[in-house]
């Protein structure tokens, strides 16, 4: 019966927004986006229900940064559409770029509603709720996407920088490092900063492996030196310390001046 409601629908279409529809999409194709929208507008004077012109007239919107015109177009679409994920997402993610970050949450809530393996919605989702601070609530969001996409580094890596960083868990920081690791075994970052979590859990001599082996990879990173030297100083090593101090002050007159 649905599928006859969307067929006479398309009947009843007036030809000119059908037209007016395909003038746009051609030329949004063509890169000429203001006057795609000036044709998807002329197709929806035609037919105010036609559901892909609000949709492609706010991705234009959208790739033009005109952000609050595009959500208003994304929000016209769901109206007559209220189970589309993407669009959803669309809205979602403007509503980041406008800072309307609880909006933001609750859209993509709309979009897990429907999709609850949406991986983009949960990944932006706990990048806004990390910004605000919330720490543990984007945790479970990165354990969410782990167990959707486990061979996928990233949200592993992103909960064990919170855990180090903000929620002082470091074992479980270190275990979440030695993961990526397996996955990328020479990642500098996830080196470096499985080397922090073993300094702050006072395991001295595995954070010193860990920093050395980060300088393996990228010899030039002043930060691990200066985190190498602060775990020199810790073990009360003032000699090694000052030789990494010495080398990451060298690494950034370099940087300023050049050789």
């Amino acid at each position: 019966m649905e599928q006859d409601n969307n067929d006479k629908s398309l009947e009843l279409e007036p030809i000119e927004a059908s037209n007016w529809y395909n003038i746009g999409w051609n030329l949004a194709d063509l890169g000429r986006y203001e006057d795609a929208i000036d044709a998807y507008d002329k197709a929806l004077e035609y037919n105010p229900d036609k559901i892909e012109a609000w949709y492609d007239k706010g991705d234009i919107l959208e790739e033009l940064e005109w952000y609050p015109e595009a959500l208003e177009a994304y929000e016209n679409g769901i109206e007559l559409d209220p189970d589309n994920a993407e669009a959803w997402f669309n809205k979602a993610w403007i509503l980041g770029e406008l800072n309307r970050y609880q909006e933001a949450i609750d859209a993509y809530d709309k979009v897990l509603a429907i999709d609850d393996e949406h991986v983009d919605a949960i990944f932006n989702r706990a990048h806004i709720l990390e910004g605000q601070g919330k720490y543990e609530e984007a945790v479970k969001c990165y354990d969410k996407l782990s167990m959707i996409e486990p061979e996928n580094p990233a949200p592993i890596f992103n909960k064990g920088a919170i855990l180090v960083l903000k929620l002082g868990d470091y074992q479980e920081a270190v275990q979440c490092f030695n993961r990526t690791l397996e996955i990328i075994p020479e990642d500098y970052f996830s080196l470096h900063y499985r080397g922090i979590a073993l300094k702050k859990s006072g395991e001295l001599q595995d954070a010193l492996d860990s920093f050395d082996k980060a300088l393996e990879v990228d010899e030039n990173e002043v930060i691990t030196f200066i985190d190498k030297g602060d775990t020199f100083k810790e073990m009360g090593n003032t000699e090694k310390a000052t030789e990494c101090y010495d080398t990451a002050l060298k690494l950034i007159k370099k940087s300023f001046y050049g050789d």
